[in-house]
This record gives C-alpha cells, sequence and structure tokens, in this order.
C-alpha cells in the first residue's frame, strides 16, 4: 500500500520534460498547458534554465503546493537522469539534470527529506544509493523522519537502512536523546537480526559524537547477550567506536563465552575492542584481562567534550 501510495504521489503531478507539443504523455503524466499556471510556469523555469530560477525556488518554499509538485518533479529528474549524468570540470556551469535536480533538492530539504525517507524504504540498491548519498548531504534535517521510518513494522529493510543511516548522520542537538532511545530499541527488540546489528553500530557511531556515554554503553552491553552472534559481534565492535572503557568488565565476560564457543569471529571482535579501550598492544586471555583492570581500572567519564 505505500508503495503504490508514493507511486501515485510522485505520478500523478508530473510534467512533461519537452514543450507542449511533445508527443501524449505516459498515463499518469500531464503536459505543461495542463498544469495550474503557476506550476507550468515554474517548471518550465526550471527545465528552459531561466536565471530567474533561483527567485522562483525561494517564492515556492512558502507554497506548499508548489513546493511539493517541484520536489516531487526534481525527484523523477534526478533519478531518470542519472545513468546520463556526467560530472561537470570545475568551473563549467552546464552541469546536467541530474546535478541540477540534486541540488535543487538540497535546497528544498523541507519538501524533499519526506519523499526521499519514502524512497529509501521501497527503493532498490540504485536508488538506496542515490537517495543515501542525498540525505547525507542533507544532513541533521533528515534526522528524526528517519527515525520514524526506524520505528515502522514493516518493511525490515526499510529499518535496516534508516539504522545505518543514522549512524553517519552528525549530533541530533535537541533531538539526540530520541534519536538514542529509539535505536536502544531496535537493538534490545527488533525481529530482525540485520536490524539490530545495524543499529549496534549506529549507537556506537552515534555515542562516540555524544557527551553522555552511560546510556549507549548499556544498551550495548546487553546487545553482547543477543542470540544471533552477528548483533553480538556489532555490539562489541560499537563498543570500540563508543571509547568508554567501562565496558571492558562486560567485554572481559564476553570474551570468555567466546572462548568456551570456539567463535573465533567473534573472539577477534572482542579481542580488537579490548586492546582499543584499555590502549594494549597485544590480546590477552580472559584472566590477563581481569587484571589488567585490577590494576588500571580508568575512572568514569561522566561528559566528555562533542567531535
Amino acid at each position: 500500500m505505500r508503495r503504490a501510495l508514493l507511486g501515485a504521489s510522485l505520478l500523478g503531478v508530473l510534467c512533461l520534460a519537452g514543450a507542449c507539443s511533445a508527443p501524449a504523455p505516459r498515463a499518469g503524466m500531464r503536459r505543461l498547458d495542463e498544469l495550474p499556471p503557476r506550476f507550468a510556469e515554474s517548471w518550465r523555469a526550471w527545465l528552459e534554465q531561466d536565471p530567474a530560477w533561483p527567485e522562483i525556488r525561494a517564492e515556492a518554499l512558502s507554497e506548499p503546493a508548489l513546493a511539493r509538485f517541484l520536489v516531487d518533479n526534481l525527484t523523477r529528474q534526478m533519478m531518470g537522469n542519472y545513468a546520463d549524468s556526467r560530472l561537470a570540470p570545475l568551473g563549467d556551469a552546464r552541469i546536467g539534470r541530474f546535478e541540477r535536480a540534486r541540488a535543487d533538492l538540497l535546497v528544498m530539504h523541507d519538501y524533499s527529506v519526506p519523499v526521499l525517507v519514502e524512497l529509501l524504504a521501497i527503493g532498490n540498491s540504485q536508488v538506496d544509493a542515490l537517495v543515501t548519498d542525498l540525505l547525507l548531504a542533507i544532513g541533521r534535517p533528515a534526522i528524526m523522519p528517519l527515525v520514524s521510518l526506524l520505528e515502522r513494522k514493516e518493511p525490515n529493510e526499510a529499518r535496516m537502512r534508516a539504522a545505518r543511516l543514522l549512524g553517519d548522520l552528525p549530533y541530533a542537538l535537541a533531538d539526540e536523546d530520541a534519536v538514542r532511545a529509539a535505536l536502544i530499541r531496535r537493538l534490545a527488540e527488533d525481529s530482525e537480526w540485520l536490524v539490530r546489528s545495524k543499529a549496534a553500530s549506529a549507537l556506537g557511531e552515534r555515542g562516540a559524537r555524544d557527551r553522555r556515554t552511560a546510556d549507549t554503553r548499556e544498551a550495548l552491553i546487553r546487545g553482547l547477550d543477543d542470540e544471533d552472534h552477528a548483533v553480538t559481534r556489532s555490539s562489541a565492535l560499537a563498543l570500540r567506536t563508543l571509547r568508554d572503557p567501562q565496558a571492558i568488565p562486560a567485554l572481559i565476560v564476553y570474551l570468555e563465552r567466546t572462548v568456551l564457543e570456539g567463535d573465533v569471529i567473534s573472539l577477534r571482535a572482542v579481542q580488537r575492542t579490548l586492546r582499543s579501550l584499555s590502549g594494549e598492544p597485544r590480546d590477552m586471555r580472559p584472566r590477563g584481562w581481569r587484571a589488567w583492570w585490577r590494576d588500571h581500572r580508568p575512572a568514569p567519564v561522566h561528559s566528555r567534550t562533542l567531535r
């Protein structure tokens, strides 16, 4: 249903990229001369690279219906022209439709982010790559819409993509507590192991940019007990990214378990994390790590400077 609604949203307002004398449009598309005058004039300005386009675009931001119309068409231009796009040489103003559409979607992020997030939810590999790249460029305004995507029940791939992308986006200021809480819920409760794994990695990445690490640290420590080894490994490596040495005792317990289970891949992951957090250059057995903790236990850090 969500896929059908998005398709209708994009197709229902799209106009032909050619002149009004072009052949009859495909089903779901409308000719320029069939559009409201304001819509037609604005879109023609984009198509013809009218020098007044930046001013027209700025005015559209205060007209929601027009802005949504432009964003839908710009999105289609970006997706449809990717294969034919070229990277313009430095200083060359003759960039193609792909580059122009992407640049405009970046400027119009208040309206483009909801569309891009929906495309991320339903996208194939090419759509995923294009949308991810643009959402990363947009940055902070994309965070909370991605958190909403993270909370959806279906599809699993959408939550996985949202978690992965949240790990790469900047600190969310007043919204960071909500982002952290959502990722912690996915790590603890999601039925899909890949979502839990990506949530663990994202918690480590975001926690490394956070002032406080306690909640993230404890969530990742609980992740060491996940039923899936891929999730426990992701949690161990995320604790390395988090850079909080207070996780060392829990990691030693996890190390003991990996030794007993003969899980070589997880063993390497936890040893790597222990070396990083302790500053020790070599692997040790659990007994050696316990002795290190007894002799070198660092003081807790309650707050740190944001990176």
